[in-house]
């Protein structure tokens, strides 16, 4: 999980030089604290990043650009949301989300260029709009990309010459429903390759203690996906595969990598291998076990949920297939 402050804050210390460059004043606002939102840490920074850099970049100098990060309640981001989106709430909102709001005192933007400033390379047709959009497009692309694939809302209110203000709603999904979200993203970009999309569930077990019910002890679990998951991380060749935690009391994780049901064992396999290999520098990972199951798009399932549901009845109960980490 991020705390969502950190990016803001890395932000700021990145273009500072530039706001004082530009004669522009960078001012944020935050909270003592915020809830722990599940999310990836490095594209919410590209978001951050993306949206200060544009309101230092159209705010003329001697103006303020200005950031806030605060934290809402599901009726409030519902009203906000219906007044400039005309859309309602993802499904999973939790009772309390974000809204990061990014602030500048440019031009603003006409109205005819609102609801198509995030669409790439979108240039406004009007001399002084053209200006003022010159270079905002594909970087809002992006930014409404990565918010989406968060189950998150993104939308500007502006006015001309009043400036504009950029709103992001990053609300707090579930696990799965993250993970659905995070499956979606992946899935589009299969499709139009023609390629397969291979989600592995794992779960850590310790092969030295006797399998409960019960919950392993606070913070142990946590230790061992931290020896775990980097390993399986660093093992995936594309940069598109990923890693995330599922339930970190329980040691549930997974790999999302775009090979074939085929291939995906002989990935399973370079992990144990280099499990092992780190096992050289801490032989606790010589007790664990690792149970696992997995589903294959578009051999197995159709959709992001049936992906996501497949793979974890797979990997549940008797189903799952183990991995044992002692030396051969």
């Amino acid at each position: 999980k991020v705390n969502v402050a950190e990016p803001v804050e890395r932000a700021f210390a990145t273009l500072e030089g530039l706001a004082q460059e530009r004669g522009v004043k960078l001012k944020k606002q935050l909270q003592d604290e915020y809830p722990p939102l599940l999310a990836d840490a490095n594209r919410l920074r590209q978001v951050i990043y993306n949206l200060v850099h544009n309101a230092i970049k159209f705010t003329p100098e001697g103006g303020n650009a200005r950031v806030s990060l605060e934290v809402v309640d599901s009726v409030t981001l519902s009203e906000m949301i219906k007044a400039n989106v005309d859309t309602e709430l993802p499904t999973e909102l939790a009772s309390e989300s974000l809204l990061l709001s990014v602030a500048d005192d440019g031009a603003g933007i006409p109205a005819a260029h609102v609801e198509s400033i995030f669409a790439k390379f979108h240039q406004g047709k009007e001399p002084s709009a053209e200006q003022n959009m010159r270079g905002r497009g594909l970087g809002l692309a992006i930014v409404k990309t990565i918010v989406e694939a968060h189950g998150g809302k993104v939308w500007v209110e502006s006015e001309p010459g009043e400036g504009s203000i950029f709103r992001v709603l990053l609300p707090n999904l579930s696990r799965k429903a993250y993970l659905i979200r995070t499956a979606e993203v992946s899935l589009e970009r299969v499709r139009l390759m023609g390629s397969t999309l291979t989600l592995v569930i794992l779960k850590v077990m310790d092969a030295t203690k006797e399998v409960t019910s019960a919950p392993p002890i606070e913070g142990e679990m946590a230790k061992l996906l931290n020896l775990v998951a980097p390993v399986v991380q660093d093992t995936v060749r594309l940069s598109s595969d990923r890693v995330e935690i599922l339930d970190p009391v329980r040691g549930v994780f997974c790999l999302l990598a775009e090979i074939s049901l085929e291939n995906a064992p002989a990935l399973l396999q370079r992990v144990t291998y280099n499990l092992r290999k780190k096992a050289e520098q801490n032989t606790r990972i010589l007790n664990l076990q690792l149970n696992w199951g997995m589903a294959c798009y578009p051999k197995n399932v159709s959709t992001a949920e049936e992906l996501v549901a497949a793979a974890l009845k797979a990997a549940s109960g008797t189903q799952a297939k183990v991995i044992k980490l002692e030396r051969e």
